[in-house]
């Protein structure tokens, strides 16, 4: 911020963020004469951050103006995105997403919406409700599977793609089953950031496209909610025609969205998804520097 104020404190972006909200958090950077943007928070939270570092730089401009009206993105105030969820991808990637209620739901891209820095702390997600903990790695998985079976992905992509499945596969039972466990949260999280890089470089699609439509349509749907009840029928048409991808993804897949809603669930997930948690799980977690991690 800037020297004429110590900063301002904008808390009105909302789960499934609309224009308003953007250019609302926008304002109130611009009456402090803000240089910079703090995002603490999951998607929606660093969403609409993002697209208020982009108003800043652009006097006069509205949301709709980025989002509906293809207005070029010429500029952006610095971000520090501080993550607290593990499935956004939004802390590491180019997009920023907002809506018009009961209309549709855009995305703007740019460099200019990479944060300057990215702050990933898994003891952040560890309060997260059991809903959050499930459809926030939802969101992940389905960035992974998307990315790797689009028609712009790179053996990159899917590099990434694999790794994102297999991680989210082995760790969210026991994260549902021990939410305090700082293994499973902190691996789940850098499942979701690999992820987020992986559709970075290439692209989503059918999953991501329907899901917009309906949370659009009905704002209480949240994002992952919307995909879970997607992903299982729209993801696995897309992996299918992919051989390669198929053996590494499709099973660890399935078993996650075996709990997800509208399917019927195995008699031991009580907790709503995936497959029994380990008995013994490991605790072991890389050795960090201090109390965040990087990316």
């Amino acid at each position: 911020m800037s020297g004429r104020s110590p900063g301002s404190f904008f808390d009105g972006a909302r789960s499934n963020p609309t224009f308003a909200n953007c250019d609302a958090a926008a304002a109130a950077g611009t009456a402090i004469g803000a240089d910079a943007v703090l995002a603490i928070g999951g998607g929606s939270a660093l969403d609409t951050a993002k697209t208020a570092a982009v108003l800043l730089k652009h006097p006069g401009k509205r949301a709709v103006d980025f989002y509906e009206k293809g207005a070029p993105i010429k500029d952006a105030a610095p971000l520090v995105a501080i993550n607290t969820v593990h499935g956004t991808g939004s802390e590491c990637d180019s997009f920023a997403m907002a809506q018009s209620d009961g209309e549709g739901k855009p995305a703007i891209r740019s460099p200019h919406l990479y944060p300057a820095y990215t702050i990933e702390d898994p003891a952040l997600t560890v309060t997260l409700p059991v809903k959050h903990t499930v459809f926030t790695s939802v969101d992940a998985l389905c960035h992974a599977v998307e990315a790797a079976t689009a028609v712009t992905a790179s053996p990159y992509c899917i590099s990434l793609a694999k790794e994102a499945v297999r991680l989210t596969s082995i760790w969210l039972p026991t994260a549902i089953a021990q939410p305090g466990n700082l293994a499973a949260r902190y691996w789940l999280m850098y499942a979701s950031a690999i992820a987020g890089i992986s559709f970075d470089l290439g692209m989503l699609h059918v999953t991501h496209a329907l899901e917009h439509s309906m949370s659009a349509l009905n704002a209480a749907i949240t994002h992952g909610e919307g995909l879970g009840i997607l992903c299982r029928p729209s993801c696995g048409k897309s992996i299918r025609p992919r051989p390669r991808f198929w053996p590494a993804c499709w099973p660890p897949s399935l078993r996650i969205w075996s709990g997800c809603p509208a399917r019927p669930k195995p008699p031991w997930a009580s907790s709503g998804i995936g497959w029994p948690p380990l008995a013994n799980p490991p605790t072991w977690a890389p050795t960090l520097p201090g109390p965040t991690c990087r990316l």
